[in-house]
């Protein structure tokens, strides 16, 4: 995963954590009880699961060619709709992934 991915993951972590302080200090003020169903709510994400980077998956062919996969990883490259692997839409990446891994 890139640096900035990565940075990208704290930085919404750390907005999770200062939700559920808010929600904490909220309660605590009011002498509420907490419920931890409000909790979920915070953390129930609708975001879609991140998708392996373009250099993440480059890195990993080249790494299999260079091991000698070099037919099987023109092959796989082949079969998810690409000439070349920047002709790959992001979307194929973890299931190419895990072929490639699975060599």
């Amino acid at each position: 995963m890139s640096q900035i991915k990565l940075l990208l993951d704290v930085v919404s972590d750390l907005q999770h954590l200062a939700d559920s302080l808010k929600e904490y200090a909220q309660a605590a003020v009011s002498n509420e009880k907490l419920n931890i169903d409000d909790f979920e709510e915070i953390y129930t994400s609708e975001e879609e699961p991140m998708l392996p980077s373009a250099e993440e998956v480059r890195s990993k062919l080249a790494r299999k060619s260079r091991e000698g996969y070099q037919k099987q990883v023109r092959e796989l490259i082949t079969k998810y709709g690409g000439e070349k692997f920047s002709d790959l839409p992001a979307t194929v990446y973890p299931e190419l992934l895990a072929e490639l891994e699975a060599m």
